[in-house]
Order: C-alpha cells, then sequence, then structure tokens
C-alpha cells in the first residue's frame, strides 16, 4: 500500500521492493526498465554496482567500458551503450550508493547533470540544488563542496574522495580522513586524474 493507500502496481512510478527492478512511471519497453517492472539494462564488466531505491549504479574505469577518456560525452554515450544514463541520485539512499563506489584517492568520475550556475556547500540536512536534483551529504559525512570552478557557465559534473590535506584543484583544503566531493569540469575535460563514470539504470 501507498501512503494514498493505493495498491502499488508496476507502472505507477514507485518501485515495489522485493517485487519490482524499477518503476518508471510506464509500461512501455524498451526504455531501460520494462512493462513488468524489471531492468531491462545489465551492467556487465562493471568495476563494482550498488543499489538504492530500485535504482542500481555501475562504476566503470574507461579501460572496462572500453572507451577514451574523452569528457563527458564519451562517458554518456557509454552508459547509453549499457542501456542506462550517467548517475543522477536524487535521495540520501541514492547519494550513498552512488558515493560507495568512488574509490578512495581517485580523483574523478564523471557523473550526470550540471552545476546548476552555482557554487557551494551541501551539508548535513542541506542539500544543495543541482540540475538534476539535489546533492546530498553521504551519511556520517560533514559537507560535501560543489562548484570548485565557480563559474556562471554549464559544466559537468565529476565526483571524487580525497584524503590529502593539500588544495585540491586549488580551491579547497581537505581532512586527513578525506572528503567525497563534487567538482563542475568543462564537459570536454579529459585530464587523467578521471579515471571514469558512474552508470544507473534506469
Amino acid at each position: 500500500c501507498l501512503a494514498d493507500c493505493r495498491d502499488a502496481s508496476c507502472g505507477d512510478g514507485f518501485v515495489h521492493i522485493g517485487v519490482e527492478d524499477c518503476d518508471d512511471n510506464n509500461l512501455v519497453p524498451g526504455d531501460g526498465c520494462d512493462g513488468e517492472c524489471q531492468s531491462e539494462v545489465e551492467f556487465q564488466g562493471a568495476g563494482d554496482e550498488a543499489v538504492a531505491e530500485g535504482i542500481a549504479f555501475a562504476r566503470y574505469t574507461w579501460a572496462q567500458a572500453g572507451t577514451n577518456n574523452n569528457g563527458q560525452a564519451n562517458a554518456a554515450a557509454a552508459c547509453q551503450q549499457r542501456g542506462g544514463r550517467l548517475a543522477v541520485p536524487n535521495s540520501q539512499a541514492q547519494w550513498d550508493a552512488f558515493y560507495s563506489l568512488i574509490t578512495r584517492d581517485s580523483y574523478g568520475w564523471w557523473m550526470g547533470g550540471h552545476n546548476n550556475f552555482s557554487c557551494g556547500n551541501a551539508t548535513p540536512g542541506s542539500p544543495k540544488a543541482y540540475s538534476a536534483g539535489l546533492i546530498y551529504v553521504p551519511t556520517g559525512g560533514s559537507r560535501v563542496y560543489t562548484g570548485c570552478n565557480c563559474t556562471p557557465t554549464e559544466q559537468g559534473l565529476v565526483a571524487y574522495h580525497y584524503t590529502g590535506q593539500g588544495h585540491f584543484d586549488g580551491c579547497q583544503r581537505h581532512t586527513p580522513n578525506g572528503e567525497l566531493g563534487i567538482m563542475d569540469e568543462n564537459i570536454d575535460y579529459s585530464h587523467g586524474d578521471i579515471h571514469g563514470f558512474i552508470c544507473q539504470a534506469p
């Protein structure tokens, strides 16, 4: 039973845990979630996977995906080839699953969305808006820095996890325990420290 006491059913936009893999608010197959609310996406060859609220997330290095480090476009295309899209988590549980895939001391993994043309921190209980929803602080974390480059133009988003105490990308000092963060980058940025990307389905 949903919050309004309607029976849960495939196509209502709510994932019935233990029964449905996904629910994209329709019964149309071929869009990543079939007419029986089972996922049509298989993240074969992924380095790691996590699931939250019926949404699957998968991490790929460029080598695992068989593509080149050539900015956000190649990352997006690789996710689409697998029936998914670049990750756009939008709840605390989804962000926790997403962050569980970010390996320590890895500088960058492309995700979906853009910087919403703003800068600042997300803190516990106060998520920060971005183009695809809200950025939540990982459970147990103190903050997530966003908008590192702070430009008024649309930038792609790169997630990172850095344990050093120096300035990362010239803008923020981190604690010895490391912090997880989101950094805006030009969509064609192909720096060697961007290791790959994170997909989601549906």
